[in-house]
């Protein structure tokens, strides 16, 4: 996904970054199935590249949108976030709740700019929150 992400990425004017596809890898890959053993078992992981950081490093004119998914000090995780990716704006999910995010048909997130501003967005479906996102993502474009 990496490669074809950074390939593309010259040719579009927004991305909309959803999720890390992993954050981590097993560093040793098996050809065959792993036969159970007693006792316990693990598997050595490493990092993956971080694609997000990688377009904030690399954006000249495209707009950039992260997410955050955070279990607590949201806003702060966001903001920190939001600058060392070098994002033009971030979406920050609360997800310590079982009403909304994950396994929810709804959502409640805070959309907060490079510029400074912010947009709670309330409880609402998804297909709502991400039409609430577009129009606040062309909001922001059309101040620049």
């Amino acid at each position: 996904m990496y490669e074809q992400v950074m390939q593309l990425f010259h040719q579009v004017d927004i991305v909309i970054k959803t999720a890390a596809v992993a954050d981590y890898r097993p560093v040793k890959i098996m050809d065959q199935k792993i036969k159970k053993k007693t006792g316990p078992f693990s598997v050595d992981m490493e990092r993956t590249v971080d694609i997000l950081g990688s377009l904030g490093q690399n954006k000249n004119r495209q707009f950039l949108v992260g997410f955050a998914a955070e279990t607590e000090n949201i806003k702060q995780y966001g903001k920190k976030k939001l600058d060392s990716k070098n994002l033009d704006a971030i979406v920050l999910n609360d997800v310590s709740r079982n009403d909304i995010g994950f396994d929810a048909d709804h959502n409640e997130v805070i959309f907060m700019t490079k510029s400074g501003s912010e947009h709670a967005i309330p409880q609402a479906s998804k297909k709502d929150i991400a039409d609430q996102l577009i129009k606040l993502i062309d909001e922001e474009i059309g101040k620049g």
